[in-house]
């Protein structure tokens, strides 16, 4: 895959003028989102999210027939998901420490983060991209490539090599973590 960021993370001035209970509304949401999936939701995050939010909401509404209302809670809830997504693949996951990373995966799998803060930073931004979509956000293999616009083998092949580099970390066949042993 080439270049991760692109320009999905370049805020866009927006040509969707939400009433401002709508905006709170989307802001709630946004705000909700990125505390669920990331931890935190940093004002800079929160505005990037926003604009592709609205970017997505804008397209929608030329989609939508003349009769058709595409700011309803759930089409606002679809683009937010929408552009989170592709938030996270651009400017979060890449960017994340291996271990940061991998306390995620473990807590998406229900248990207690616990990899040393100390480990070296293992895996490339793709690697993180992949493990990401796969065990934070859930998504299938082949949901995965689909949204990335590929095809499944690239995903598979940087999953093998993920899980290769990370063996030294205790989550291998054996370890304490009941994700791991699947």
């Amino acid at each position: 895959m080439g270049d991760l960021s692109g320009n999905l993370t370049a805020p866009v001035k927006s040509g969707v003028e939400l009433a401002p209970g709508m905006r709170a509304m989307l802001l709630n949401l946004i705000r909700e989102e990125l505390t669920r999936v990331t931890g935190r939701a940093q004002p800079a995050a929160v505005e990037t999210v926003r604009l592709m939010t609205e970017k997505r909401l804008e397209s929608r509404m030329m989609l939508a027939d003349a009769g058709d209302n595409a700011l309803t809670p759930r089409n606002m809830a679809l683009a937010c998901r929408e552009a989170m997504l592709h938030w996270l693949v651009s400017a979060h996951y890449p960017l994340q420490h291996t271990a940061d990373l991998l306390d995620a995966v473990l807590v998406a799998a229900g248990q207690e983060p616990s990899i040393p803060h100390t480990c070296p930073d293992l895996l490339s931004p793709w690697q993180k991209v992949v493990l990401g979509l796969l065990f934070i956000q859930g998504m299938r293999l082949d949901r995965a490539a689909s949204f990335l616009g590929m095809s499944a083998d690239p995903l598979r092949e940087a999953l093998s090599e993920a899980v290769t580099r990370v063996q030294g970390l205790g989550l291998r066949v054996g370890s304490r973590h009941r994700s791991a042993q699947a």
